[in-house]
């Protein structure tokens, strides 16, 4: 029973060993950033992304419709 105490006791030193360090390396990388800074610039990557999918879909579409144009007029001829 002696050898189990010990075991259970050296996990629970671990885990709060862990524990302390996650939540030091959290207040740490608050206190550099804001959170809010970390999720906006997260969002704002994702929109400047998505901007220029939209670009690039924008510009294949008039493409697309200037051959469609082309298309047409060699059937009118």
């Amino acid at each position: 029973m002696e050898e189990v105490n010990s075991y259970i006791d050296g996990l629970r030193a671990h885990y709060r060993k862990q524990v302390n360090r996650f939540i030091k390396e959290i207040a740490q990388s608050a206190s550099e950033k804001k959170m809010s800074e970390l999720i906006f610039e997260d969002i704002r990557g994702e929109l400047e992304t998505l901007e220029k999918d939209i670009q690039s879909g924008k510009a294949v579409l008039d493409r697309l419709n200037h051959c469609l144009g082309e298309l047409n007029q060699l059937e009118e001829t």
